[in-house]
């Protein structure tokens, strides 16, 4: 070592193999640029670069200037704090930030092109298959169709537009003997089946069943109750098969009577009373007032008020009956010859 050597400086053999340990100050220089040495007992100590130990090959001992605090790689508490946080998954969320971050304009961008141009087009909800299969339960059926075109040309006969009086020989015969007051078409098309069923009655007594006649003949739903009663006892007691409404014999069917218009309907009528005059006759006559008390009694035994319409003529009081005494059960020669008066009295 050399005589200007530091005192505290270790010995070493050679520059190129030895470590010194330099004393660092505090990152705190003068206004002149020199570093301010702290006390030997807050110094720290770092190996010498050779770069400092360049001055000793020429054969003199210099000390190196100490190096800043500031360029000392030691981890303070709060750096190692902040390297123990930084987990991978942390590190891969600030990796997606970072790109989405990157990206973020460009596919704004891009979503902004979509909805101006519309295209591609967004895949439907459900596959067109579930569509159909869904939408096939609120499809109308084939019978609701039916009855529903039906009910549209029933219920323009219905409305009553212009008031047309009915001058034929059927409805004024039909009035006479089943005690109508039928003047008007309207009355005749929304009493028609009521009309036949009151025919029907008149041969098939108690084969009627009145309780499931609506009488409400000014709705819609009401005539075509009717009509089905009609279509059943119609089949119930073959009518088909008389002469008078044979396919052959008869070009009017019962079952296009619901849509028939009125000259089809008048037509199909005198085809029933010619019918109801061949079977009526040898029967005592028909009492059309009697017969529809006899069905209100029954009808109110179960539970059932009746209201006729204003066409069908009924009388809830029977007439009174004329009670016959003994006299007038006796026969004709004993009442004349007790009008005469006895033999003796007659030759006084």
């Amino acid at each position: 070592a050399g005589a200007g050597a530091a005192p505290w400086l270790p010995e070493f053999g050679s520059l190129g193999e030895a470590t010194l340990l330099l004393p660092l100050a505090e990152a705190d220089e003068t206004p002149s640029g020199a570093p301010t040495p702290t006390p030997r007992s807050a110094a720290r100590f770092a190996p010498a670069t050779p770069r400092e130990l360049k001055g000793d090959e020429t054969g003199s001992t210099a000390v190196p200037s100490p190096k800043p605090v500031a360029q000392l790689a030691v981890a303070t508490p709060r750096d190692r704090k902040e390297d123990k946080l930084s987990t991978p998954q942390e590190a891969r969320r600030s990796s997606d930030a970072s790109d989405s971050s990157h990206f973020g304009s460009s596919g704004s961008s891009a979503q902004e092109q979509e909805g101006t141009s519309g295209w591609p087009p967004r895949p439907p909800l459900l596959r067109f298959k579930m569509l159909m299969q869904f939408s096939s339960r609120f499809k109308p059926s084939e019978d609701k169709a039916l009855f529903q075109a039906v009910n549209e040309g029933v219920s323009d006969k219905l409305q009553e537009k212009e008031r047309k009086e009915m001058k034929d020989i059927t409805v004024a015969w039909l009035n006479t003997v089943f005690q109508l007051t039928i003047t008007t078409e309207f009355e005749f098309e929304v009493g028609y089946p009521i009309i036949l069923l009151t025919m029907l009655d008149a041969i098939y007594p108690k084969r009627v069943r009145w309780r499931e006649v609506d009488w409400r003949v000014a709705y819609t739903a009401a005539l075509a109750k009717n009509y089905r009663v009609l279509h059943t006892i119609w089949g119930e007691v073959n009518m088909d098969k008389a002469r008078e409404f044979r396919a052959d014999n008869s070009s009017v069917r019962m079952e296009n009577m619901p849509t028939a218009n009125t000259q089809d309907k008048l037509v199909f009528a005198r085809l029933m009373r010619k019918w109801f005059l061949h079977r009526i006759d040898g029967a005592p006559p028909y009492d059309a007032m009697a017969k529809r008390r006899e069905m209100v009694e029954q009808l109110r035994i179960v539970g059932v008020r009746v209201t006729f319409p204003s066409w069908i003529c009924f009388d809830k009081e029977a007439p009174p009956v004329v009670v016959q005494t003994a006299y007038e059960k006796k026969p004709e020669f004993e009442r004349l010859i007790h009008f005469l008066g006895s033999v003796e009295h007659q030759t006084m």
